[in-house]
């Protein structure tokens, strides 16, 4: 897949978050069901697309360190999206397995703070571009610190929610519209 149709996928995915906390909030008996499976799947295959068309854009650059960053989100998103085939599945069912793969998402959240950094000083993306993983990786931290002032209430979920749509959204739009990086040979 070019960096197009992964950006494209990654602005698709972006918004469902936003819409299964919506959704769960107005109909509790989607709660915790298929349905948040269902949306967590979407949400973390955009995110992975996104995260594959950085890669191919050299976005965190081409040092071990910056591949093994962007590799070690994907992973992460991988093992979660597990928990949410699961919950898909065997909607209520949580045991020690569902919990232990489940945790990897908010690890790959944790993980998008320094993979930001790490595209922001990699110079390889430009302009507005460079700026955007960095806001997605200030989800998670500034998500905490939402929950502290306004606990779980539905107002922190949407403004988590829409913080979240609109920065991945920035996130696919930025792969998307990136001009293809062009290998230059060394003779």
């Amino acid at each position: 897949m070019n960096h197009k149709l992964l950006g494209a996928l990654a602005m698709v995915g972006a918004p469902f978050l936003l819409i299964g906390f919506s959704l769960e909030d107005q109909m509790r008996n989607l709660n915790f069901s298929w349905f948040t499976g269902a949306w967590g799947l979407l949400y973390m295959l955009g995110w992975t697309a996104s995260l594959v068309g950085l890669h191919q854009l050299e976005g965190p650059g081409t040092t071990r360190f910056g591949r093994a960053m962007l590799w070690a989100v994907v992973g992460c998103l991988t093992i979660a999206n597990v928990s949410n085939v699961y919950q898909i599945v065997w909607p209520g069912q949580k045991n020690q397995f569902f919990y232990a793969i489940d945790a990897f998402w908010p690890i790959s959240n944790i993980l998008m703070l320094p993979l930001g950094i790490t595209v922001w000083v990699a110079r390889r993306l430009n302009g507005w571009r460079r700026l955007v993983p960095l806001l997605v990786g200030l989800w998670f931290p500034l998500g905490m610190v939402l929950m502290v002032v306004v606990g779980r209430a539905p107002v922190g979920m949407y403004i988590g929610g829409i913080y979240s749509a609109v920065t991945w959204f920035l996130m696919g739009y930025a792969v998307y519209s990136a001009e293809e990086r062009v290998a230059i040979s060394k003779v």
